[in-house]
């Protein structure tokens, strides 16, 4: 963790940052909702997969009672209500009711129950299928060598797509009906 920290000083990480990040070294929960406040997650997930950050491996062991469904963090955007997720190198379905997730190496579906509106972080070489059951407006941000499959969106749902790398890749099922719109941006870090 130290390394990561001392990475992110090198990489000009901002002040505000850096001083919460030196603060809570040692508290494992608040530095895991450090990770997942909507600005950390595309620093963090660029650091995980140029490997100056963590590693996959590193987050599953020493960070496995927060991963992969173990652990709700809430408000971690000091956003009243909002709900946020960390999965790992799953290859189950996910069905989530959170409002922020981020997928990090896997390779599995993710499953957005009616009426939800989730943002949906998708790094570190990610193999995901979204299906939709009806009535949602998802915010999907793509990077790295990630890939999303989005297998079922019914007319009355939309997915609007970040994708942060060339090397990303979105795959449309012909049976989608509902507005797939995609924009090219440039990761800034």
């Amino acid at each position: 963790m130290f390394i990561f920290y001392r990475n992110s000083l090198a990489r000009n990480l901002c002040r505000g940052y850096s001083d919460e990040f030196k603060k809570d070294l040692e508290n494992k929960e608040e530095l895991f909702r450090l990770c997942l406040r909507q600005q950390s997650i595309p620093y963090f997930a660029t650091a995980c997969y140029q490997q100056w950050g963590l590693n996959i491996d590193f987050i599953k062991t020493r960070y496995k009672e927060f991963i992969n469904g173990k652990y709700l963090a809430k408000d971690c955007d000091k956003v009243k209500g909002y709900t946020y997720e960390l999965w790992c190198s799953n290859l189950k379905p996910i069905n989530t009711n959170s409002d922020v997730l981020h997928a990090m190496q896997c390779n599995c579906e993710i499953n957005i129950p009616i009426t939800k509106c989730p943002t949906l972080y998708i790094s570190n070489k990610s193999n995901i299928i979204i299906n939709s059951e009806g009535y949602n407006s998802i915010r999907l941000y793509l990077f790295d060598e990630s890939i999303i499959n989005i297998n079922d969106l019914d007319k009355d749902s939309n997915i609007l797509i970040y994708k942060y790398s060339k090397d990303c890749n979105v795959i449309i099922n012909n049976n989608c009906d509902g507005k797939v719109k995609q924009f090219d941006k440039e990761l800034r870090l």
